[in-house]
């Protein structure tokens, strides 16, 4: 089920250490996702869309869970990861809210994509259907959100398409 999180984690540490600057950079880039709607909250109530950076000290840094509702966000509505496998889904964060639902998918994204600063993950029927007429490339409909098969399956599709960076669509 789409935004559940199915990542596990014996040690959330319960505590805000987001570095000012990059909480203003992934902030800044934010604000304008959610005012162009590609970062919200569905009618009923369901969030959508995230984004994440490689802070300043070399950590991963990404929205909480069920943040898409609020317009703007504070250094508490962001997650630290402090250490994370795919392989697993296991994840050691520090934070008040829990980290996204996406967040392995994203450090999948990172592992796979050398030298990538930021990962934006955005909703827009529009957009998906102009990349998908376009043949930008996809992962299979039947990947479920924030599964170890999703993390999976964008790292093959990475290998596979011998892109170095990109858009994608799943």
């Amino acid at each position: 089920m789409e935004g559940v999180i199915n990542y596990n984690t014996s040690k959330h540490v319960k505590k805000n250490s987001v570095n000012v600057l990059d909480f203003r950079t992934l902030e800044k880039y934010r604000r304008k996702l959610n005012r162009l709607n590609l970062i919200g909250c569905y009618e009923n109530g369901i969030g959508f869309g995230n984004i994440s950076m490689i802070g300043r000290d070399g950590k991963i840094l990404i929205t909480a869970s069920q943040t898409g509702h609020l317009k703007s966000l504070r250094p508490k509505h962001y997650a630290k990861l402090l250490k994370y496998d795919v392989g697993t889904m296991s994840l050691r964060y520090e934070g008040i809210g829990k980290a996204s639902s996406e967040t392995l998918t994203h450090c999948s994204l990172y592992e796979n994509i050398k030298g990538a600063k930021a990962v934006i993950h955005v909703h827009n029927e529009k957009l998906w259907r102009s990349l998908m007429d376009a043949g930008y490339p996809t992962v299979d409909a039947a990947v479920e959100y924030g599964t170890k098969e999703m993390a999976d399956a964008v790292k093959e599709l990475f290998k596979k398409s011998g892109k170095k960076s990109g858009i994608f669509a799943t």
